[in-house]
């Protein structure tokens, strides 16, 4: 909430500064815009660290170069603001972003249909933000119209990108789930009549990939029940399995179907 709320507030102010609503030339208000520009890596990381974890060491370095940035941009003019610490803001924002890209990356290759491409975007989205950033680093010193189309570029493909992860169109999400599910079907028709005379787990196995696929999540187990027994067990898992016989004990399979 705090990374789309400051992306919200700069669009706000940028919009206010257009329409007159505010002097351009207020330097509070310009020191309020780049101080919230700067934060904006934080959030993202912290949010990236939903999916996968964040060491602490990495978030506190992020926290203090954040730290740092912000007691800087408020000692300074925002016109006069001495090179070194530009090239701080820029590294840290840089880093911070291309970070938590790494881990959207992470996350995406643990996650399977719709929850794989919404992290590849997320990920996407976080690489186009750190290129905007260095290029306006960059753009600072020395300026040309291929850096300025540049930055049109990562502008509109970190939009597009954290629309896709974030907001995902419901008719781009029914063509995923769609496409699995077809598949999902398929391979259980296909499957149907090996089941029953399945040695090796090799047919469940299949329906369980496909399963996962549909549902976007990286795990799926079929679960049958030994009336001899009274138990469930795994047919893939060789018979009873901890995460079968209390499926609350692990996050894939807190969910029956």
């Amino acid at each position: 909430a705090a990374f789309f709320g400051l992306v919200g507030a700069i669009v706000l102010v940028s919009w206010s500064f257009d329409v007159g609503l505010f002097d351009e030339n207020d330097q509070k208000l310009t020191t309020a815009v780049q101080v919230l520009l700067v934060a904006i890596p934080y959030p993202l990381l912290r949010l990236a660290g939903d999916f996968t974890g964040i060491p602490t060491l990495a978030r506190r370095a992020a926290e203090i170069a954040l730290t740092v940035s912000i007691a800087g941009l408020v000692a300074f003019h925002p016109d006069d603001l001495p090179t070194w610490l530009i090239v701080f803001i820029v590294a840290y924002f840089v880093m911070t972003s291309t970070y938590a890209s790494a881990q959207f990356i992470h996350a995406a290759v643990t996650m399977r249909s719709v929850s794989r491409l919404r992290m590849a975007f997320a990920a996407a989205g976080s690489l186009s933000l750190a290129s905007l950033i260095l290029i306006a680093g960059i753009r600072a010193f020395w300026d040309t119209r291929i850096l300025l189309g540049l930055s049109s570029a990562f502008v509109l493909a970190s939009g597009v990108s954290y629309y896709i992860a974030f907001a995902m169109p419901l008719w781009l999400k029914r063509t995923i789930h769609a496409h699995h599910l077809q598949r999902f079907l398929a391979a259980t028709v296909t499957a149907a009549p090996e089941v029953y005379r399945d040695v090796d787990g090799s047919a469940f196995a299949e329906i369980e990939e496909v399963v996962g696929n549909a549902l976007g999540v990286p795990n799926a187990r079929v679960a049958l029940w030994d009336e001899e027994r009274q138990h469930l067990y795994s047919p893939t898992l060789g018979g009873i399995h901890p995460d079968i016989v209390n499926p609350y004990s692990t996050v894939p399979l807190r969910s029956f179907l």
